[in-house]
């Protein structure tokens, strides 16, 4: 396996390398540092890898990363095995529809929503994500914990606003959207706990509330986090927004 071409996706990004490879014609794999990789045949995409997913949902995904190495490798096993895979569709095609749904999870994920009462979600494959739309949770952290992906989501959200499945409870919370993308090292984890408490003492029940979930997300197996914001939960639902 031979790099021909290595960088930052801050200095070039995704979309621009993509059609760098189409312009030249490139048989080979465009490796996204640790992220994953996207595979192309004289230029066209013809396969994707993310974490476990891979095709679609994956190139999608990959859109998501906008900062880190990349690398360009080519080899002769590799084009041949290639080149028998069938293009996954235009590349301007996949490049405009990653754009939007990028675009629309920049709006979407600092919503705090929660289904309407007595309405039915009507999409199996987003069970997971309904419990966590708890009037309190930011999207972005909704879809942290329930374990799925923005590209996952996103069409599905869109479509319960549209048909008032799903409703804005609070104003939009960018800054935990942001933590909620961005989780902290496990080695935070007291200190977030500590943040937390002081915000609790001083009634500062939003800076809490946010303190405990990030803390939850650098260790979620921890129990003190859990206790800590369910106990800001309750007081939030006491006292009111």
């Amino acid at each position: 396996m031979t790099e021909i071409l290595t960088g930052a996706l801050e200095h070039l990004s995704l979309p621009a390398l993509l059609q760098l490879l189409e312009n030249e014609a490139i048989t080979g794999r465009l490796k996204l540092g640790d992220a994953g990789e996207i595979q192309v045949a004289d230029g066209n995409i013809v396969g994707a890898l993310w974490k476990d997913e891979e095709g679609y949902v994956a190139l999608m995904q990959l859109f998501f990363v906008t900062e880190g190495p990349f690398a360009v490798e080519v080899g002769e096993v590799l084009s041949t095995t290639l080149r028998h895979q069938q293009p996954m569709g235009s590349n301007t095609g996949l490049i405009m529809s990653a754009l939007r749904l990028v675009d629309e999870w920049v709006r979407l994920a600092p919503m705090v929503l929660a289904p309407e009462p007595a309405t039915t979600w009507s999409d199996a494959e987003l069970d997971p994500l309904l419990p966590m739309l708890d009037g309190h949770r930011t999207l972005a952290e909704a879809t942290l914990h329930a374990g799925l992906v923005p590209c996952a989501v996103i069409e599905a959200v869109l479509d319960a606003l549209d048909g008032r499945a799903l409703r804005s409870v609070a104003p939009p919370d960018p800054e935990r959207a942001a933590a909620a993308l961005n989780p902290p090292d496990p080695s935070e984890f007291y200190d977030l706990i500590d943040q937390g408490r002081q915000h609790l003492r001083a009634r500062e029940l939003s800076e809490a509330e946010a303190c405990f979930r990030r803390a939850l997300m650098a260790r979620p197996d921890e129990s003190l986090a859990r206790q800590n914001l369910r106990r800001v939960l309750q007081l939030r639902e006491r006292e009111g927004p």
